[in-house]
């Protein structure tokens, strides 16, 4: 039985803490540690040398100008090594290398610039932050300082890291230490080796700053209106009023955002010794970004790897919804129903949902007890809904249903006719995973296979379809779905109109 209230509370906890999590992720296929075998040295702590070029940048890349649709993302098939370097008690430093490359020189190039990247890091010291050299005073001590540089993003042929240093100080009393950290970031082109500045990621035609700049404006008007807005920026405080991003501004590519850092070099906001992330969801800049057409159109494989690779669908990255959550009694029957949606979802799309969440259903026999949560979200230009409902009874009598829709980018609901092309047959491998998804439990129920997937109703999932049934008996007292997914890797962007 779903319980809404921890539900609800862990639902809030993780949009608190999403910005953190997004860092402690990487998003490459797959991850090794390995000792390095060269004596490691003391990390220096030294005066932070800035120094901005006054020599104009000018792009190694290619043009690209609009329109652009970015909405799907490919995945390098790459392997990282993580090398951890142990120096003493409170010290050590962890870095990233790549293989997997066909050219060994292309490698070679990434990875030394990588680990160039990481050990130029240690050179950095306290950063200028607000009033930090009143606060420690000679009489604290370093006592911890770690290095740590991970992968943020590998797809369509770039690389994003961030390094963060965590710095400890202490005058012996604990209550008194001081906790520092701050990041910096580099993003490759792993087809060149290039670094990418901020405006490669987008068309040569596109006015950025200012679509970049009114995003967060209006994130802003409504984060700082917000009674409690330290549950969203911990303890970020806007010292002044923000102007607009500055030049070629730290940044790193995510999963489904792309993260400005908030430090010292951002002044008019007071971060309190410790580097923050304001993320910008890659679907306000989809028209904007050039990330598919200038690094991966046009370029061979690179990789060892010639396996179709995995694709991701851009998912909506909200914090502000909206939605509703009650109880109450109908014909004897307790209802708590529970859902959320973005504002920007369509009105006719939340009153088709909503309907499928009202009392005026016939519940199943003997049911006391209805519990109905629902979601929509976006996914690439698709809309996403999910419900799932829990009926309960007396004698532990239990049935588990869910519902899926997907709307087309005009609001039209999605069938699985119009996801795959004309010429692709689906239905076996829908079938043979419908198959191989029921439990043994519920075979001995002997289900009808055809009629269970008559019954099918699907989302979008990130990486592919992920599919419900109706309930099918699994005991005398309890009914279930079955649920299984197709990544989109299996069926081939080929076969595929939701890339078209």
């Amino acid at each position: 039985m779903l319980k809404l209230q921890k539900r609800n509370k862990l639902l809030s906890i993780v949009f608190k803490y999403l910005t953190v999590l997004t860092l402690c992720f990487s998003v490459l296929l797959s991850t090794a540690c390995q000792k390095d075998t060269q004596e490691p040295q003391d990390l220096n702590v030294t005066p932070v040398q800035n120094s901005i070029s006054e020599t104009p940048y000018e792009s190694p890349f290619k043009e690209v100008y609009s329109p652009v649709h970015f909405v799907y993302m490919t995945e390098n098939p790459l392997v990282t090594d993580t090398v951890t370097k142990d120096l003493k008690d409170g010290f050590g430093e962890t870095y990233v290398q790549v293989r997997g490359y066909k050219d060994k020189d292309l490698q070679k190039s990434i990875n030394e610039k990588v680990k160039s990247f990481h050990n130029s890091r240690k050179e950095l010291a306290i950063p200028p932050y607000r009033g930090i050299k009143r606060v420690i005073t000679d009489e604290f001590e370093l006592k911890e300082h770690y290095i740590n540089t991970y992968p943020t993003f590998s797809f369509n042929n770039l690389l994003s890291l961030a390094s963060n240093s965590s710095l400890l100080y202490s005058n012996g009393d604990p209550s008194k230490d001081i906790y520092i950290d701050f990041t910096e970031t580099l993003t490759l082109d792993l087809a060149t080796g290039e670094t990418l500045h901020f405006e490669d990621l987008f068309v040569n035609d596109a006015d950025y700053e200012t679509v970049i700049n009114d995003y967060i404006k209006r994130f802003l008007d409504q984060e700082f209106a917000y009674e409690e807005y330290q549950e969203w920026f911990g303890s970020i405080e806007l010292a002044a009023p923000f102007k607009g991003i500055h030049d070629n501004p730290k940044f790193f590519l995510s999963y489904n955002t792309l993260a400005l850092l908030l430090d010292y070099e951002t002044p008019e906001f007071n971060t309190h010794y410790n580097t923050q992330y304001l993320n910008i969801p890659y679907l306000e800049l989809k028209d904007i970004l050039a990330i598919n057409e200038r690094f991966s159109a046009d370029v061979g494989n690179l990789y060892l790897d010639e396996s179709a690779p995995n694709i991701i669908m851009i998912s909506s990255y909200d914090k502000y919804v909206t939605g509703k959550s009650y109880q109450e009694n109908k014909d004897g029957v307790d209802y708590y129903i529970n859902y959320r949606y973005p504002p920007s979802i369509p009105k006719n799309i939340v009153d088709d949902f909503i309907t499928h969440l009202d009392l005026d259903e016939i519940p199943p026999d003997n049911i006391r007890t209805v519990y109905k949560e629902g979601s929509i979200a976006f996914s690439g230009e698709y809309i996403s809904v999910s419900i799932s409902m829990n009926y309960s009874g007396p004698d532990e009598q239990y049935v588990f249903q869910n519902f899926f829709r997907v709307y087309s980018p005009v609001g039209e609901i999605l069938t699985l006719e119009q996801v795959f092309k004309p010429d692709f047959n689906y239905k076996p491998i829908i079938m043979s995973l419908l198959e191989d998804a029921l439990s043994y439990e519920q075979k001995k129920f002997d289900p009808n296979v055809d009629e269970l997937y008559e019954s099918l109703t699907f989302r979008i999932s990130g990486d592919g379809l992920y599919f419900t049934t109706k309930p099918v008996k699994s005991s005398e007292k309890e009914e279930y779905p079955v649920q299984f997914g197709l990544p989109f890797k299996q069926i081939g962007l080929d076969h595929l109109k939701l890339f078209d």
